[in-house]
């Protein structure tokens, strides 16, 4: 409602929480992936595993690849205007239906919250393969320019908001953000 409100007057782009394996010495040379279900791509792409439980909940791997569904849903739907309406759907209705460890990377779950989100998933299936994938020892244009922003905008931190080039501290929610944006 809020990126609604501001209509014009702000411009939201979202970024997330994933790492260079490469870096962290996930995907080696011959690559093979060395930080197991926290990695995609042969351990080129890493999260956190939110559960801390790597051999069951989601995984990192899971994590980075729902962050390339949502980088793609972005720049499909959000990236022109900067609101992105139908993103914030998509990240409302996914939390409501699939933030559970046996939904959060269901293609059935995924596919229902497309269809009430307004979202082509053909197309996200299409962007997400395009960039990259997260299966094959590939490069993932997408998710390389997700970490080179981070080194570039200097994200130690995440989350992390930055309102016109500024980071933002303390805690992030819409009434935090808006006073930024309004300061």
């Amino acid at each position: 409602e809020i990126a609604v409100a501001l209509d014009k007057r702000a411009f939201f782009t979202p970024h997330f929480s994933i790492y260079d394996g490469n870096t962290a010495g996930c995907h080696t040379p011959d690559g093979m992936n060395q930080c197991m279900t926290l990695c995609t791509n042969h351990g080129r792409y890493c999260a956190n595993d939110p559960d801390d439980d790597l051999y069951a909940g989601v995984s990192g791997a899971d994590v980075v690849t729902e962050s390339l569904r949502r980088i793609c849903i972005w720049s499909h739907y959000g990236s022109v205007d900067g609101i992105g309406l139908n993103w914030w759907n998509y990240v409302d209705e996914f939390m409501k239906r699939c933030n559970e460890p046996d939904y959060f990377a269901s293609e059935e779950c995924i596919k229902d919250v497309y269809a009430h989100a307004g979202i082509d998933g053909d197309k996200m299936t299409t962007c997400m393969r395009d960039s990259g994938g997260v299966e094959s020892d590939n490069i993932n244009n997408k998710l390389d320019a997700e970490i080179r922003s981070q080194r570039e905008k200097g994200v130690v931190l995440v989350p992390t908001s930055f309102v016109n080039e500024a980071q933002v501290r303390g805690a992030m929610s819409p009434a935090n953000i808006f006073e930024a944006i309004c300061s």
